[in-house]
């Protein structure tokens, strides 16, 4: 092989090889262009004050059922860890009102609950930025999630029924390696858009 031909080669091997190099270093070092965004503060302390806006319920397709002006008060309590969250819908603060209280289990862990002062108290899980409940009622199963985005908090509930609709059976390396697979049916949604007006 000639002096120049082997320049080539050296040349195309180097070419081949380059891409490899650079996912390489990609890997070792993360880049900063797919950093998830900052969530949203995980500490009660930062939603305290009131919120205003509109809460949607939802029908089939994306239906509008109704739509209802809320106001959410959020203080903190003499309780340690504990605050006070109090819904009152179509202005109504004798009839329409959900007076809770969002308790502390163990910050560092994201875990609270929510006491409804009627006996009921349901388990919360702070995770991705997000405020999140599952718990059911009958044969309904309900998620309710929570999340603050600048002076923005949003309330997002969905409700299905507790009863499978379809059961299968995947295979292949994509098929859940053969374990049943349950499809719910959704039955309905309510979500709240509120604004902070004030701390």
């Amino acid at each position: 092989m000639t002096p120049s031909c082997r320049t080539i080669v050296g040349l195309v091997v180097a070419l081949l090889l380059m891409p490899l190099s650079v996912v390489a270093q990609s890997a070792a070092v993360p880049s900063t262009a797919v950093q998830p965004p900052r969530m949203a503060p995980s500490s009660p302390e930062a939603w305290t004050g009131t919120w205003r806006g509109v809460l949607t319920t939802y029908g089939a397709v994306d239906s509008v059922k109704f739509t209802v002006p809320v106001t959410l008060t959020i203080t903190p309590l003499a309780e340690a860890g504990a605050y006070r969250w109090r819904h009152v819908y179509a202005n109504d603060s004798t009839r329409n009102v959900k007076d809770y209280v969002l308790r502390t289990i163990d910050a560092a862990a994201g875990r609270y609950a929510t006491d409804e002062n009627n006996g009921i108290v349901l388990d919360e899980q702070f995770v991705g930025g997000m405020l999140v409940s599952v718990f059911q009622v009958g044969e309904q199963v309900i998620e309710n999630r929570t999340e603050v985005r600048g002076d923005t908090l949003v309330q997002d509930l969905l409700a299905w029924r507790r009863t499978a609709v379809r059961e299968t059976r995947g295979t292949g390396p994509n098929g859940e390696q053969g374990a049943p697979v349950s499809s719910f049916r959704v039955t309905s949604r309510q979500r709240s858009v509120l604004v902070r007006a004030g701390r």
